[in-house]
């Protein structure tokens, strides 16, 4: 805007001169006199006029152009940085969605095969009631947890505690018959030959399983210290023992399951019998709930036969299926 008002100044400026001379010259001519300027001098001038003329535009011309480069050069590095972060941003989503994805993958592999260690988290109860609420925990009301002071004000009080934790022994018998320990283990090898003998033995002992008999002894170890806290001890702290003892349980009773498959009616008589009694609470507990160990161990150990003659009947499937296959190789 300076430079179009200047212009406009010189302009009028020449024009006022030009006009100046040319009525001079009318005027000396009127006179006689004739004045004339130098032709170098108009030459110089028009130049001059000319060049301050072409100049400012020009300058503002190349002004404008590098102002122009210089405003593309931050819209081209913006640009750039834009297109580094949204590069980075999507490998960063990129990664941590394969990371989602590859643990949720993991943990759906890990609860299909360990599915049945689930009911081990009732044991983190107490903890959680301890460290979050600062109190004990407590047994629901439809699971209550049986007192037994009337038990104990009994003149035979010994006795039936003592006959009561010692019931806690039908579990450690069981898990050295699966051990191959109890009876001796010469006995046990001489029945297992006289069962693969003989194939009208519909039970036969069952493999030598370590993972199976350690549920079991675990079990009973868990139920012997939980028992003897809810005789003798307190009665808050027998609370917080019982969800371990029915997490270690059910964690058992789902190894069985996972690695013995379905029971057979005979393990299914012996099991929801055991569970009836169980369930009952009433007089008699100490008595009912020292049957129900028996029961619980006898079941285990006819389950542990089922999974042994399951394996026995596809080992056999499997030698047929061989032995069908080799006749049209040999003929």
């Amino acid at each position: 805007l300076c430079t179009a008002i200047a212009i406009l100044i010189m302009m009028q400026s020449e024009h006022s001169f030009i006009n100046a001379f040319q009525m001079a010259s009318r005027t000396s001519m009127r006179r006689g006199v004739q004045i004339r300027l130098p032709e170098t001098y108009l030459g110089s001038l028009v130049e001059q006029r000319k060049s301050a003329l072409l100049n400012p535009l020009h300058m503002s011309s190349q002004s404008i152009e590098n102002n122009s480069n210089h405003s593309q050069l931050p819209v081209q590095s913006l640009t750039t940085t834009r297109r580094t972060v949204q590069h980075k941003v999507s490998k960063t989503v990129s990664l941590f969605s394969g990371l989602f994805l590859a643990s949720l993958k993991g943990a759906k592999q890990a609860i299909r095969q360990s599915w049945w260690f689930l009911p081990m988290f009732l044991a983190l109860v107490p903890v959680y009631c301890a460290v979050v609420h600062q109190t004990n925990a407590v047994t629901p009301s439809w699971w209550k947890l049986v007192k037994m002071d009337t038990l104990l004000k009994s003149e035979y009080s010994t006795l039936l505690v003592g006959a009561f934790l010692l019931s806690n022994l039908s579990y450690l018998f069981s898990g050295l018959y699966l051990l191959l320990v109890f009876p001796k283990k010469v006995i046990v090898e001489k029945k297992m030959k006289q069962a693969a003998a003989t194939s009208k033995n519909r039970h036969p002992l069952p493999h030598h399983n370590k993972s199976l008999a350690s549920w079991i002894l675990a079990a009973g170890t868990v139920s012997t210290i939980f028992h003897a806290v809810q005789s003798l001890g307190s009665y808050e702290i027998a609370e917080s023992f019982c969800y371990l003892d029915h997490a270690v349980a059910i964690s058992a009773g789902g190894y069985f399951l996972r690695r013995c498959g379905k029971p057979s009616l005979r393990t299914l008589t012996i099991g929801v019998s055991g569970l009836i009694l169980l369930c009952l609470t009433g007089p008699g507990y100490a008595f009912l709930h020292s049957m129900w160990h028996l029961v619980s161990a006898a079941a285990a150990v006819s389950w542990a036969h089922d999974g042994t003659e399951k394996k026995n009947s596809q080992q056999q499937q499997q030698q047929i299926r061989e032995i069908n296959q080799s006749k049209p190789a040999t003929a």
